[in-house]
């Protein structure tokens, strides 16, 4: 009896042992590789006149537009468009330019939503920030930041 006890504690302490150091061996290549962190990756800026941008508002100041009127070594933006609306409400826009002809002008964004031609605007917007993503025809992007004070 004593020895059929002590083969059956071997027998799970062995176990034990081997399915311990499988996991310990093949765990960690199971382990996805490191993902590059904002701190492993340097982000590029520029100053909006470097690229000649201009950010201006419609004269009821419920849209926006903005111009880069230095655009021949870009190939396009991403953009966002960032605001708060009466009650603290975070709004905004993101979008999508082309360059054409070494210049990038765009339409009136809408600060609001607007369905069928009719518009429901915002109320109590004050100011507004343009991040832009700008990919150059290098292959390099850069990040380009402006805001807008609709209180003037």
């Amino acid at each position: 009896m004593n020895n059929q006890r002590l083969v059956i504690i071997l027998s799970i302490v062995l176990l034990a042992l081997l399915g311990g150091g499988y996991f310990v061996l093949f765990a960690n290549k199971a382990k996805p590789a490191p993902v590059a962190t904002s701190e492993d990756q340097q982000i590029l800026t520029l100053k909006p006149e470097d690229i000649g941008l201009t950010i201006s508002a419609r004269d009821d100041k419920h849209a926006v537009k903005f111009t880069i009127s230095k655009a021949s070594d870009i190939s396009s933006v991403d953009y966002e468009l960032d605001y708060t609306a009466e009650g603290n409400i975070p709004r905004g826009a993101v979008g999508h330019e082309d360059t054409k002809n070494g210049v990038i002008d765009t339409k009136y964004i809408e600060l609001g939503s607007c369905s069928s031609g009719h518009c429901k605007y915002d109320a109590g917007v004050t100011e507004v920030k343009l991040v832009l993503k700008v990919n150059k025809t290098d292959g390099k992007v850069y990040e380009v930041t402006q805001t807008l004070s609709l209180t003037d």
